[in-house]
């Protein structure tokens, strides 16, 4: 496995070991709990693409609405 691959697994395996856990904690919301281990999985992923990508939670309204994440 080349070490992007490696990378790619490790992000995903703790996305989720990170949704387990908040699960488990049982003080987590159905969606917004989950934003952060998904805001950790996106920025992973955009570190292995050229250029860069980094995830951008609760952006700016641009006239539809408040975005969850932007890239």
């Amino acid at each position: 496995m080349t070490g992007t691959n490696r990378q790619l697994t490790a992000a995903v395996e703790a996305y989720f070991v990170d949704l387990r856990r908040v699960r488990a904690s049982g003080g987590g919301t159905g969606e917004r709990s989950s934003y952060a281990p998904f805001a950790n999985l996106l920025n992973a992923v955009g570190a292995t693409l050229k250029p860069r990508v980094f995830c951008v939670g609760e952006l700016a309204d641009q006239g539809a609405g408040h975005p969850d994440f932007g890239l």
